[in-house]
């Protein structure tokens, strides 16, 4: 009789297996097929905060853990030269793609603690952005990168990952829309979303059209916007498990956040409007439903709050320190979560996988 068919299943999957962390499950999904099943199933999806620290340990997620949102600290050890602060550039599949220069990005999975680091030479101009997305059909990731440039021209790059290495390829289509509101797109089934105004200038127009790269076909297409309630509402997408979601800013008379979500991808009809939030603060970014009436969000890019959608409370989760540090316990530095392309991204969903970035495209 086998080791493991002595230990009733139950204990093992919850005394053992729940708490073994993400580099050893990926070892013990080999075991046996009910402990592939288990360790596989679906998780749900987490907030991290991205810190800055000094070389040679010099990147840490700070992720909310459970129910009781307890702060865990994940390092990433290494030697990486930094030419300015490192922000989130795009997050899929549980990959966190981190810009740690103007032309070296880091593809890292916490939960595998594994990573690899790319190089990207046409990524150093000042005004571009980038988009990091999946093909569920083909299991292939790719790295959209657009550049504007002084004749109002446009270039588009995409990075595959390919059995025989890392290859860039020009795509030749317009992108008639300006710099997007929030420079990493937000990832809704594979593909990267951004929130952009119309016009050949830089700025573009008040932004205004929700577009997304398609991985599978590699062009930019559309996504109609729900029917809001202000017509000059600003407003900036997010991802709320696993479904685009709108955020919209009223300025007009009394001042509140419309959050709106799509129920499926796509179409219309299926905007369901989600929230109507007073507006206590100047910024209200969502984050991930914890519970069926409790909503992560982040405000006023200084902390992390849970908002009760019935009781329409905030409870305060982790707030800005300036003078906070990372010592042996729970003391965190300021979560600086900008969202919009003047600032640096600190903050994202996702959900742990099993993917390992250095065999990507092997």
């Amino acid at each position: 009789m086998e080791f493991s068919d002595s230990i009733p299943q139950d204990l093992i999957e919850y005394c053992i297996l729940s708490k073994l962390p993400g580099k050893s499950l990926a070892r013990f999904r080999l075991v046996s097929e009910p402990w592939r099943d288990f360790i596989d199933k679906p998780r749900p999806s987490k907030v991290g905060v991205l810190l800055n620290r000094a070389p040679p340990r010099s990147l840490a997620l700070v992720t909310l853990e459970g129910e009781d949102l307890v702060p865990k600290l994940t390092e990433l050890d290494n030697d990486f030269k930094y030419t300015y602060n490192a922000s989130i550039m795009g997050v899929c599949n549980g990959l966190f793609l981190i810009g740690i220069s103007s032309m070296t990005y880091i593809m890292w999975n916490p939960f595998v603690e594994e990573y690899r680091q790319i190089h990207c030479p046409y990524w150093s101009h000042p005004y571009s952005f980038c988009g990091f997305g999946y093909n569920p059909a083909s299991d292939e990731y790719k790295i959209v990168h657009v550049s504007y440039h002084e004749n109002e021209k446009r270039t588009i790059e995409v990075l595959r990952f390919e059995h025989d290495g890392m290859k860039w390829k020009e795509i030749e289509e317009p992108f008639p829309y300006g710099l997007p509101t929030c420079s990493p797109g937000v990832v809704v089934n594979g593909a990267p979303h951004w929130v952009v105004g119309e016009g050949q200038h830089l700025s573009g127009e008040k932004p205004s059209k929700i577009i997304y790269f398609d991985v599978a076909e590699e062009n930019f297409k559309d996504v109609p916007k729900p029917e809001l309630g202000c017509p000059s509402c600003d407003f900036d997408v997010a991802a709320l498990n696993g479904s685009l979601c709108v955020v919209a800013y009223w300025h007009e008379q009394e001042k509140k956040v419309e959050i709106w979500v799509m129920k499926e991808h796509g179409v219309a009809e299926s905007w369901t409007k989600l929230a109507v939030i007073p507006r206590e603060c100047e910024f209200f970014y969502p984050l991930s439903l914890v519970k069926e009436n409790e909503l992560l969000a982040e405000i006023d890019k200084s902390e992390v709050v849970v908002y009760d959608l019935k009781k329409e409370t905030f409870k305060h989760v982790m707030f800005s320190d300036p003078v906070a540090k990372i010592r042996e316990g729970p003391i965190f530095p300021p979560p600086v979560l900008h969202r919009f392309y003047q600032d640096d991204c600190k903050v994202a969903t996702f959900v742990e996988s099993f993917v390992n970035p250095a065999t990507i495209g092997i």
